[in-house]
């Protein structure tokens, strides 16, 4: 059967018209999960409530914890920079909301960073960098992002989160589809919304709904239209008919362990040493298209760093270029992508893999710190073609309602 995890988020979201100190936000802005400079890595944004423990989770809290933000992250092969950080309130959509930072955050909207550390007996020196995001008083979307402060156009990182004001009620179920030729292989969320705490004048205009799978906004099914409408009752019930609410169930999945580099983990098939770098060679990795849908507890992509040798792992851990070799024989008819948290789940051009008829297959070679990964290969227009598709994999959603009344210019996460 299935057994997806099903997170609801009451969420409002703000319309704002980005200002601060210095003006609007730079042009080069992307309001997305997106590294601007290929020196950054390894960047966690999680709520401080659950501190490290957290740094899997997605960067979503519930405004009544009033808890802090935590964003880390490395730059190789620097000099520690004078870096700052903005928060942009934003619509349900992504696009920059109304607000202006006054409206939403009680501080000045140029965050300085908590602490920054050298890298220590390292093959590649790199310096790790820690920023607390100060409270948000308001719910919604949010999207930070990371500039030198002497060049305030030198963005280098920009991330998304999320915060919650639950106000509605929503019972979701996922289901086999109701397609006759999509039973085998995709998901579907049915649920319904209940808003007894709110005066809602006008529910088709005054919601939007988005559901993600697995923290990815890579493929998530956007505004959603209620099939049936009870303003008496309060209840709106999403049942679409022509599977607009239906996921892809694609497969668990893969994983290696790096947390040594002295002794081969788990899918590491060997390691090489040298005096400037480690290269870590992972197993041969073949299409699971076709294969059984094979049931282990997986972390929906996710990854951690920690290495066993050291103590510290945010300035002692180890980079390592870690080597991917995916056998297929022939070339694809579509570009193949390394896909999971590794690359804020996306199909980006720096994780494409690279074709070797030599080989017979697709190799790429990602420079990763020391920690225990998860991934998959997606390839464009047939998502799982390398993978499988099966209605049984066990997936993370999230069901999230943004709520605008007339009177409002923002979203809210509800």
């Amino acid at each position: 059967g299935i057994f997806p995890v099903i997170s609801i988020l009451a969420l409002t979201c703000l319309s704002f018209h980005h200002q601060s100190g210095s003006g609007k936000s730079s042009p080069n802005l992307i309001y997305n999960d997106h590294i601007y400079n290929e020196n950054v890595r390894t960047v966690k944004l999680y709520s401080r409530l659950n501190d490290q423990g957290a740094a899997m989770d997605s960067p979503v809290s519930s405004i009544q914890q009033n808890s802090p933000f935590m964003l880390e992250f490395d730059v190789l092969n620097e000099d520690a920079v004078y870096y700052q950080a903005k928060v942009i309130q934003c619509n349900w959509d992504w696009t920059p909301s109304q607000l202006n930072s006054i409206e939403y955050m009680d501080t000045y909207n140029e965050i300085d960073y908590e602490s920054y550390n050298y890298s220590i007996d390292t093959k590649i020196p790199y310096t790790h960098y820690r920023f607390i995001i100060p409270r948000l008083k308001l719910p919604g979307n949010y999207l930070i992002y990371i500039y030198d402060r002497d060049n305030p156009d030198d963005i280098i990182l920009s991330r998304r989160l999320m915060l919650y004001d639950k106000q509605v009620q929503i019972s979701p179920e996922v289901t086999l589809s109701s397609g006759i030729m999509e039973r085998t292989t995709h998901q579907q969320i049915n649920f319904t919304l209940a808003y007894p705490l709110l005066q809602v004048m006008n529910p088709l205009r005054d919601f939007k709904v988005v559901i993600r799978q697995n923290y990815s906004w890579f493929n998530d099914i956007t505004d959603l239209k209620p099939t049936q409408v009870n303003q008496i009752q309060k209840i709106l019930h999403y049942n679409p008919f022509n599977l607009e609410n239906n996921f892809n169930g694609g497969n668990e999945y893969r994983y290696f362990d790096l947390r040594s580099t002295i002794s081969p983990g788990i899918n590491v098939d060997h390691i090489v040493t040298k005096a400037d770098r480690i290269d870590a060679f992972l197993g041969i990795d073949k299409s699971r298209a076709g294969m059984a849908y094979g049931q282990w507890q997986d972390m929906d992509g996710a990854y951690y760093v920690s290495t066993i040798e050291q103590d510290d792992v945010n300035t002692e851990a180890n980079y390592v270029y870690t080597h991917f070799f995916l056998q297929t024989g022939t070339k694809l008819n579509n570009d193949v992508y390394l896909f999971g948290e590794i690359n804020f789940r996306q199909l980006s051009p720096g994780y494409k893999m690279k074709y070797d008829s030599n080989l017979g297959g697709y190799t790429g070679d990602y420079l990763l710190k020391e920690g225990y990964y998860e991934y998959m290969y997606v390839t464009t227009g047939n998502e799982y073609q390398l993978e499988g598709n099966h209605y049984e994999t066990e997936n993370t959603y999230d069901i999230i309602v943004y709520y605008r009344p007339p009177s409002e210019i923002y979203d809210r996460i509800v």
